[in-house]
């Protein structure tokens, strides 16, 4: 027996559990989309990343380079991005060069330990990144923006056996060129979600023959820094690397940034040797 299809009849109305589950389902949709349009956004660094931080050093560096007639005022500083691909049209060959401003190494040492790069390898993974770097190699100055995550913290903590997070500021930095440490910096501070910013600027960096400039990372919570022991590093220049006029509109107000603070550490040139160590 069939029965006809009546348009008129009222729908069957759906029970509460239906309801119940079918708004479930919508807030579960929401909230999944909501969480990753906010790690979008957490991810985008704000717009302190990116600040021209000017020195009084800086700043008359600035006045001489702009008063000299042969010189391009808008080249006084130079910005770079971390990769770089070059083509030869004649052998085919694809090249790439880049650094990495995310630090991804192993959380491992390697190799016996005799080498000293070997002790730099007890990395922490994902924790540190950089980003706007600008070069004033006629200053030599470098700007450069580096994130710590909430995990991160944890890590050091971790690392050093800390029962709670540091009091004040708990890391240093150089610039390290190979045979050179660079100390002489100032920075700005911020957070910003689950991170942490600091916005670097280094004087005296000598330009002429390098080939790469490395962040050094260091605990400074014990007050002194040993040069020779970060506690991480990262690349943030490579010669390979052609770099780009940074656009010193962005550089405005052309004055000494406010707030800029001094590192509160004591830098140790290096380890003492075992003959001193004998003699003490």
């Amino acid at each position: 027996m069939q029965t006809e299809y009546d348009p008129y009849e009222p729908k069957k109305k759906h029970g509460a559990v239906y309801n119940i589950f079918k708004y479930l389902i919508i807030l579960l949709v929401v909230a999944v989309y909501g969480l990753l349009i906010f790690r979008m956004c957490a991810k985008e660094d704000p717009s302190e990343a990116e600040t021209f931080l000017w020195t009084q050093d800086s700043l008359d560096a600035y006045d001489l380079w702009k008063a000299d007639e042969e010189r391009e005022w808008e080249h006084f500083a130079y910005t770079q991005e971390s990769s770089y691909r070059t083509y030869d049209e004649d052998t085919r060959i694809s090249t790439i060069y880049s650094y990495d401003t995310f630090s991804c190494r192993e959380n491992t040492y390697s190799g016996d330990g005799s080498n000293p790069e070997d002790k730099k390898a007890y990395i922490h993974y994902g924790q540190f990144h950089t980003s706007s770097p600008i070069y004033i190699p006629s200053a030599g100055g470098l700007q450069v923006t580096i994130r710590l995550n909430d995990e991160g913290m944890e890590e050091l903590m971790t690392t050093y056996g800390l029962k709670s997070e540091p009091a004040g500021e708990p890391f240093g930095f150089a610039i390290y060129d190979g045979e050179q440490y660079y100390t002489d910096y100032t920075y700005t501070s911020f957070d910003r979600f689950t991170y942490t910013y600091r916005r670097l600027t280094f004087s005296g960096i000598d330009y002429t023959d390098v080939t790469e400039l490395e962040l050094m990372i260091y605990y400074a919570g014990s007050g002194s820094i040993d040069l020779a022991d970060p506690y991480e590093y990262l690349t943030v220049y490579l010669s390979d690397i052609p770099m780009t006029p940074y656009d010193m509109d962005d550089a405005e107000p052309f004055a000494v940034t406010e707030g800029l603070k001094k590192p509160p550490y004591v830098v140790m040139t290096g380890r003492p040797t075992d003959e001193t160590e004998e003699e003490s």
